[in-house]
């Protein structure tokens, strides 16, 4: 939707490097595979000269429109459960991963001492 491609890369250990996935529509589904953004090239060798490419669902920007438009499509599906909340323009929100459950959108607490 964005005309990013992300390419698969099977972490190496023994060399310290990432080694393309030979079969981009068939990617295991495993912690050890990394994705990074608009680069195609065999091996990485260097993980911290790319590390501007590697791609982490961390980064995104939940404001996005196309985030937006894709969990719009999306938010139906019985396999996922999908919400978009509207946090109002004055409050400050992260976003907190539960080990067990969905992400939520927590109110950025004040703390005074």
């Amino acid at each position: 939707m964005k005309g990013i491609k992300l390419t698969a890369y099977q972490d190496n250990f023994e060399n310290h490097s990432f080694e393309k996935c030979n079969d981009q529509n068939n990617i295991p589904n495993n912690r050890y595979i990394k994705y990074f953004v608009n680069l195609d090239i065999d091996t990485i060798i260097s993980k911290r000269k790319y590390q501007d490419s590697f791609f982490s669902i961390y980064t995104i920007d939940r404001t996005d429109p196309a985030l937006l438009q894709v969990v719009n499509e999306l938010k139906d599906s019985e396999q996922l459960d999908l919400k978009i909340v509207e946090v109002p323009d004055d409050v400050q929100w992260k976003i907190e991963e539960d080990e067990m459950g969905p992400e939520c959108v927590r109110e950025i607490s004040r703390v005074w001492k």
